[in-house]
């Protein structure tokens, strides 16, 4: 029987942390209507996520990548990104000081979001979540807010 990896306990350990200390209602309201609607004022939040380093090796495993979904959809009422089954869609590079180019694969995931500003703490809080722990290999996830109205 394969042992479970550390870090994907760890991370479903601080999502359940994250989730007791921010209570607001963080679902995008319109899906709080009947029937739920994806639509009106919201924030974005949009998450590039390292599925691979510069020097290859797995950064989020698809375990992680499945407790991150679940959690956003118990807590905003769902997400969305591209797929990361067939590989890396999207990369990203970065230069050292010093140094050649630096190139991470990387998926990313959309949240839209109640437009309050305990979206905007838990955010915060979760992009901390790499540094504070021996979670994944990675010292920093990117993630953008943007203000948006869902036709």
């Amino acid at each position: 029987m394969p042992r479970e990896n550390r870090s994907v306990a760890r991370l479903a350990a601080e999502l359940r942390a994250l989730n007791e200390r921010i209570e607001a209602d963080l679902f995008l309201p319109s899906l709080r209507e009947k029937p739920p609607r994806v639509h009106g004022y919201a924030f974005k939040f949009s998450l590039t996520l390292p599925l691979f380093s510069g020097d290859g090796n797995r950064v989020f495993l698809h375990e992680h990548l499945g407790h991150l979904h679940e959690f956003f959809d118990r807590r905003f009422g769902g997400c969305s990104g591209a797929s990361y089954r067939s590989g890396a869609p999207y990369f990203g590079e970065y230069l050292p000081p010093g140094e050649k180019p630096m190139r991470d694969n990387n998926t990313i995931t959309f949240v839209y979001a109640n437009p309050i500003e305990a979206c905007d703490r838990f955010f915060t809080e979760l992009k901390q979540l790499p540094r504070r722990a021996p979670l994944i290999p990675q010292d920093e996830i990117l993630i953008e807010r943007s203000e948006v109205y869902l036709v």
